[in-house]
């Protein structure tokens, strides 16, 4: 009867060691990530998906994990202020194949920059730019921004110069039209230093968003 118990223990023993336990517990393969295959209008556009470099366009991915991630796409040529990007967000579910489409903008002709760039084609019939954002890359918008804060912050400062100095005249000859003027000077004072808040609020944001 010890004999009988002992040998089937031992086969039990046998069977459970000898069963890759992978048999069981892998999923079937492909299952667990998506395929994504990204698609621009500028040919080798560089792609970064969650802060790490996927390659250029066109791109096929089959291994994206699913949930929710970040794309960037940068024109090939990064040195020429002419070439913008483009930052969205996308998300997979296990299994699937997504196709994703973007229009890198460009600012004008960049042949003489020596650009890489391949002109707006018909990419199919999927709606392009679904939840993304384009960001110029270069930097006209500070400039422009902060060009405008410094003009309206000199004009404000001019006009309430103006405004004192007509105001310390009507104090002297109690002329009631410098202090018509004084008070006009004032208004146009306070108009360009609004101007100049706005002007300053959106430097701010553009040097942020960069």
């Amino acid at each position: 009867m010890n004999k009988t118990v002992t040998a089937v223990f031992f086969l039990a023993a046998v069977t459970v060691l000898t069963v890759p336990p992978a048999q069981a517990t892998l999923p079937r393969q492909g299952a667990d990530t998506s395929n994504v295959t990204i698609l621009a209008n500028v040919d080798s556009a560089i792609v970064i998906i969650d802060s790490v470099r996927a390659g250029v366009t066109p791109l096929h991915l089959g291994s994206i994990v699913p949930g929710l991630h970040r794309i960037s796409l940068f024109h090939p040529d990064l040195a020429n202020w002419l070439t913008g990007s483009v930052r969205d967000t996308f998300s997979v579910t296990s299994g699937e194949t997504r196709l994703l489409k973007y229009t890198i903008p460009v600012f004008g002709d960049t042949s003489l920059a020596r650009s890489p760039v391949i002109r707006p084609q018909n990419l199919g019939s999927d709606p392009v730019f679904q939840n993304s954002s384009v960001f110029n890359s270069g930097p006209t918008k500070l400039y422009i921004a902060g060009g405008a804060t410094v003009v309206t912050g000199v004009a404000a400062a001019y006009f309430k110069i103006k405004a004192d100095n007509r105001y310390d005249e009507f104090l002297g000859t109690d002329n009631v039209l410098l202090r018509n003027e004084s008070k006009k000077l004032d208004t146009a004072a306070a108009f360009f230093l609004v101007a100049t808040q706005i002007g300053l609020a959106f430097f701010i944001y553009y040097l942020l968003s960069e």
